[in-house]
């Protein structure tokens, strides 16, 4: 990940000429900076230096004692630690020229490579390892000509015990120095272009294209290398923008790729057709989209979820995309809320209630949220259903209420309350929530979906 940064910093577009980095010692957030650049950039110049990091226990080797990837408060997709951390070593090394990379662990050897090699192999190459399930005190070797240049102390090691049960996701960081070499890159970094780079979910695809023919705005992709200008194909003329339903942040990739001979339909057309434009970017990571859990929190985190709220410990997310931007506080007053039998909610309850919508098992201090009561059954009349579902509109059972309401409670929606079947309690209760439930009401008629409301 770091060095993931730091080539955003030294191949993007603005190269600022100062950079502050604000850590936070949190995986969730994965931004601590320990000394892991630290001691290259402390190098006397034209020194070469390795630096390697790892995690000191295998991924599955004990708890993970709650950790996630990501954070559902951000509104991010949350991760389990295993799914995403990888049983790597990580080496980058400053180097004069090119080196051979090998990498011990507990004596045994493996073979290194480098993934990214700077523009005239003068530079930080960078590159990586599998552990294979190897323990041991671990060493990263650069040699040249079957000689030593440098490596690291070997004092730290992977050990598939864990401290107190629980596995430790903090990196361990070791260093190793060499002499000098001589040499420096051969242009400077603002004479050189782009020549390969990515993007992001729909983005992929045209951001690899454009960026190694030197077209990579740093809006839409992320270049990944510098080099010399390539030569480009054959302009075609043609005047491309983006294919139906797409974000018109796709022109200016679209109209660039379609020019010099890729025009992948799915995201460019040769006629302008309605675009799309969201409330979020398209260039941040896909969010959750809606959600379920068991029990008595199929609700909560249906509700949660389709936000982007969807923490792992508590829902599974069913489906991922754009963010839906969540609905602001209807409730302000409420900074509190949890569920009724004191199980952890990760903060559902909170984000739920505070939007006005207060389903079981949540409560806040003082009362309100879910319960249960006595009552009959009712069944309204299908002709006053405004928004053409087919479902029963309230039934009011002995335990729990099922709703499909909309905006506001109507008039005869009121009126039917009072003259069937249904109990003066259930009647008051339900009259009383239903201006703090209008949000999750006209989500529940978009959705076609049913609201549990235990009244």
């Amino acid at each position: 990940m770091w060095f993931d940064r730091w080539q955003q910093l030294i191949v993007g577009e603005y190269q600022p000429e100062f950079v502050q980095i604000i850590s936070w010692n949190d995986y969730g957030e994965r931004q601590e900076l320990h000394d892991f650049y630290g001691r290259l950039v402390l190098l006397p110049s034209q020194t070469e230096g390795v630096t390697a990091w790892y995690r000191p226990n295998p991924a599955a080797a004990c708890s993970d004692g709650g950790t996630t990837g990501n954070t559902a408060t951000h509104l991010q997709k949350e991760f389990l630690p295993h799914e995403i951390v990888k049983d790597k070593v990580f080496y980058s090394a400053l180097l004069g020229e090119d080196a051979v990379v090998t990498v011990f662990i507990g004596g045994r050897s493996i073979a290194g490579d480098w993934s990214n090699k700077p523009y005239g192999n003068v530079g930080v190459f960078h590159g990586s390892v599998e552990t294979g399930g190897a323990t041991g005190n671990v060493v990263v070797r650069i040699t040249r000509g079957g000689s030593t240049v440098m490596e690291t102390s070997g004092k730290g090691a992977i050990i598939a015990g864990c401290a107190n049960g629980l596995a430790n996701f903090n990196a361990y960081v070791d260093v190793g120095t060499g002499g000098g070499s001589g040499k420096k890159t051969p242009k400077a970094i603002k004479d050189l272009v782009p020549v390969a780079g990515t993007g992001i979910n729909e983005f992929v695809k045209l951001c690899e294209f454009v960026c190694k023919y030197g077209y990579c705005p740093e809006a839409a992709c992320t270049a990944t290398s510098l080099g010399d200008q390539r030569e480009k194909p054959d302009p075609t003329g043609i005047v491309a923008y983006p294919a139906e339903g797409k974000s018109k942040a796709f022109e200016g990739l679209c109209n660039y790729a379609c020019n010099l001979g890729y025009c992948p339909e799915e995201w460019c057309s040769l006629t302008p057709k309605p675009t799309y434009e969201g409330d979020v970017s398209p260039f941040v990571q896909p969010a959750c989209t809606s959600g379920t859990a068991s029990g008595d929190f199929e609700g909560l985190c249906s509700y949660s979820c389709d936000w982007g709220y969807c923490p792992i410990r508590a829902c599974t997310c069913k489906t991922t995309g754009a963010l839906h931007l969540p609905t602001p506080e209807q409730e302000p007053s409420i900074t509190r809320a949890y569920t009724t039998d004191g199980r952890p909610d990760y903060g559902i309850c909170l984000f739920a209630c505070s939007r006005g919508y207060f389903p079981a098992p949540c409560a806040i201090p003082g009362g309100g949220g879910g319960g249960g009561g006595s009552g009959g059954i009712f069944f309204p009349d299908p002709s006053q259903n405004p928004i053409g579902i087919g479902h029963t509109l309230l039934s009011i059972l002995p335990d729990y209420t099922l709703v499909h309401m909309w905006s506001s409670v109507s008039d005869e929606m009121e009126d039917a309350l009072s003259s069937q079947t249904c109990s003066a309690g259930k009647r008051e209760a339900f009259t009383r929530h239903a201006a703090r439930h209008r949000h999750a009401a006209r989500h529940a008629a978009r959705q076609g979906i049913t609201l549990v409301l235990l009244l």
